[in-house]
C-alpha cells in the first residue's frame, strides 16, 4: 500500500548502489540508536545510505539529489531524521500489509516523479550487514518484514546472494588469519635466530634487522627486550 558544532568521531539489487561503510561525516551509534553528523555536513548519498541501513527502510532517491551537502543537527534519532527528510524533500512512503513503514522514496521538494532513482544501498549488502550484526535488531526486523512482502523466488535469490557474500567474507577472513599466522611464525623464527647475534655479532644482527624490518615492522621492538637483557648480563 502506498501513502502519497564540533563533533569528533570515534571510528567507522536495484538501481545504483553505494558502499555501506560509515564515514567521517555520519556515524550510527547502536547503543543509543542515534545518528551523529559532522558539523561540516553530509552528502545525500552518505546520509540516505546510513539511514537506510540502520533504519531497515528501503531508501531510493532522485539522482539530482546525489552529492548535495546538507547541514543537520549533530545528533538525531531515527524519528528526528525522518521528520527532517520529510520537511526538506518530497517523499513517497510505502507500508507493509500491516501498515508498517518499510520504504521511502525521496525527491526534490515539490517533485513527485523521477526518471532515475538511486538505491541508497543494495538489498544484498544490507542483508549481509544485518547478518554480521552490524545493525540494530529493529533495523533487521524491518528488513525481514520487507522481504516478506516480495515473492518467494525473488526472496530466495536475495538470501542466496547474502549467503554468498557471507561465505566470501569468511574465506577472506580465514585467508587473512592464515597469512598472519605464517608471518608471525616467520617473525618468531627471526627473533630466535637474531637474538644470539645481538651479543655475538651486533653488526650482523643490525643488518638482518634492517633487511627484514620492512616485512616485519615490529621485529626490532620484539628484539629490544633481548638486547636489554644481554646488556644487563654483560654489565654484571
Amino acid at each position: 500500500m502506498t501513502n502519497l558544532k564540533s563533533l569528533n568521531f570515534l571510528f567507522i539489487l536495484l538501481f545504483c548502489t553505494a558502499t555501506v561503510n560509515a564515514t567521517e561525516d555520519i556515524w550510527f551509534n547502536k547503543s543509543n540508536q542515534q545518528y551523529y553528523i559532522s558539523e561540516s555536513g553530509v552528502s545525500s548519498d552518505e546520509l540516505f545510505q546510513q539511514f537506510g541501513l540502520h533504519s531497515g527502510l528501503q531508501i531510493k532517491f532522485d539522482k539530482k539529489l546525489s552529492s548535495h551537502i546538507h547541514l543537520l543537527p549533530e545528533r538525531l534519532t531515527e524519528d528526528e531524521l525522518l521528520r527532517w527528510i520529510e520537511k526538506t524533500f518530497s517523499t513517497i512512503k510505502n507500508t507493509s500489509n500491516n501498515q508498517q513503514l518499510i520504504a521511502l522514496t525521496i525527491m526534490p521538494k515539490g517533485v513527485f516523479h523521477s526518471d532515475f532513482l538511486i538505491s541508497a544501498i543494495s538489498v544484498v549488502e544490507e542483508g549481509t550487514e544485518h547478518s554480521l550484526g552490524n545493525t540494530s535488531p529493529e533495523a533487521k526486523q524491518r528488513y525481514q518484514l520487507r522481504l516478506q512482502q516480495i515473492d518467494s523466488i525473488h526472496r530466495q535469490k536475495i538470501e542466496e546472494q547474502v549467503q554468498k557474500q557471507l561465505d566470501l567474507l569468511k574465506q577472506n577472513q580465514d585467508a587473512w588469519q592464515e597469512k598472519k599466522q605464517r608471518k608471525d611464525q616467520e617473525k618468531n623464527e627471526l627473533v630466535k635466530d637474531i637474538t644470539p647475534l645481538l651479543s655475538k655479532d651486533p653488526e650482523l644482527a643490525r643488518r638482518l634487522i634492517s633487511i627484514y624490518k620492512s616485512t616485519h615492522p615490529t621485529l626490532e621492538a620484539d628484539l629490544l627486550p633481548q638486547e636489554t637483557e644481554n646488556k644487563e648480563q654483560s654489565d654484571d
